[in-house]
This record gives C-alpha cells, structure tokens and sequence, in this order.
C-alpha cells in the first residue's frame, strides 16, 4: 500500500494533483495489472498527444537502427506508462548505464562472444544470486529450473538469429518458456520489440529487450525498436521539423538531427529533398 508518510511527502513537495496522479496510477496497477495497464496508457495518452501535438507517431511505429546507435541502458521510466509516451523531467540524465556493463548485455557477450560456460557469466550469477536470496526469479523456483528452461530458450533464440538474422518479437514469442514471467503480467509489453527512451537531445537510451539486443549486437545485426517515451523535449524538435517548408527556416538544433532514425516519418518533402 502507498505509506501515509509518502503520499504527505509527494504533496507537500508535487501538489496535490501529482499525488491523485500517482495514487491513480498505483490503484491501477494492482488492480488491473502492468499489462492491462500498458495498453490503456498507450490508448488514452496517444488521443491526449494527437490534441497536444501534429508530429504525433504511431505509438507502434518500429525503427531499424544498428546496436551500435545505443551505448546506454535507462529505466527510468516505467514500462506501465505505455508506449510512445511524452515525458519532460530529468528522466534521461541520470541513473543510466553502460549498456556494456549492464549485466544481462554483460553476460550474453560472455556466452556467445567469448565462448564462456553460462556458470562463468554475470548473467547466471546474477540470476543464481537472486534466486538463492529470494527464492525465485523470473519466474524459476531453483536455479536448474532456470538452467533447463531459461538458458535454453536464450541459446534457442541465438541460434535463431544467427541463422536468420534479427528475429521479430511476433517470430520469437512461441519459444518462450511456459513459466517465464512474460508470460504473465507483462505478456502485452514482451509482445513488443526492444525498446527505447529518446533523450532531450535524440540520444537512445535502451530500455527493453535486452537479449536481442545483446545477441543482435554480437552477431553484428541491425535491430528494429520501438520509441516507449520521448523527452518533451525531443518531442518539440520533431514538431519544429514537421512544420518547416524550407531548410532555411529551421534551427541548427533540428537540422543536426534531420538524419535520427525517429524524424524519418515526418520530415516534409520539401526538406527530404534538399538534404
């Protein structure tokens, strides 16, 4: 339950419509799960940003980028949220990671780059510590569960895009295992492509998907993503993009970003052909 303490200190601190807010959205969450919440955010906040804002992409519009195109990880902002949202705040300077050192991209590295025992890398420590700590993760009771279900459904899925290439989510879902946690509350947010934050100034952030990512990456594979937030931002570059009719008329801040995976879809054509 939300603690007394912590909701007299968000609106002491937010005001009292932050505090109906979050009591909303943690109401929401328990009762109709993340799931059924992802999908509901997605809905209401898209007809909200179609009223707010022209340059307003399909909130399920995939990009292809290069793995090469993200060096940190963020989560910052929750997945419950829904996809294609518009977030101001301080969300994408801080707390994020390199995505080298984030132990999931970590461990797989470990496993399919340098050719180590799944015992050897920081993905199965990580998981072996958790579940001797709590008794379960992801979803696994022991950690042969794990072994026998989860490892071999990661070695399934390289050996999948190394023979195919980048593997969609659509192709990938009916290997998972049964058991997994994606089965259950977040089963409508891992039907999805890797995902990822856009940055104030268009720097991508990833934020889900990791073993694809980290697999594509090792096999030197382009990905496709789809946006779960922009920075607001971000968000007013792509308006200033939208509107222009001629090059001239645009800042050098939205010029310098005329080539970003993300503004494709809404460069005018009277642009599109001067660059």
């Amino acid at each position: 339950m939300l603690k007394l303490h912590r909701a007299v200190q968000i609106y002491t601190t937010h005001g009292l419509s932050e505090l109906v807010h979050r009591v909303s959205n943690f109401i929401l969450d328990n009762v109709l799960g993340k799931g059924n919440l992802f999908l509901i955010n997605t809905w209401w906040k898209n007809k909200l940003y179609g009223i707010q804002y022209e340059a307003v992409s399909n909130p399920y519009k995939k990009i292809t980028i290069s793995t090469k195109e993200i060096n940190y990880r963020c989560d910052n902002v929750p997945l419950s949220k829904g996809i294609g949202s518009i977030i101001g705040g301080d969300w994408d300077q801080n707390n994020s990671v390199k995505i080298q050192e984030y132990w999931r991209v970590k461990g797989l590295k470990q496993r399919y780059e340098y050719g180590k025992e799944w015992e050897d890398t920081d993905y199965f420590k990580y998981a072996k510590k958790q579940i001797n700590e709590s008794g379960e993760f992801w979803g696994y009771r022991s950690i042969e569960q794990f072994k026998k279900n989860r490892l071999s459904y990661v070695d399934q899925l390289h050996e999948k895009m190394a023979a195919e290439g980048y593997v969609s989510e659509e192709k990938n879902r009916d290997i998972f295992p049964k058991q997994d946690f994606r089965r259950g509350e977040y089963y409508e947010i891992n039907k999805l492509e890797p995902l990822v934050l856009i940055g104030r100034d268009g720097t991508l952030f990833l934020r889900d998907g990791n073993h694809r990512f980290a697999i594509a990456d090792t096999l030197g594979l382009d990905i496709q993503v789809q946006v779960l937030a922009r920075h607001k931002k971000w968000q007013e570059i792509r308006e200033e993009i939208s509107k222009s009719v001629q090059l001239n008329e645009m800042s050098e801040k939205a010029k310098a970003h005329l080539r970003h995976p993300d503004v494709n879809d809404i460069i005018p054509s009277t642009i599109r052909d001067q660059i």
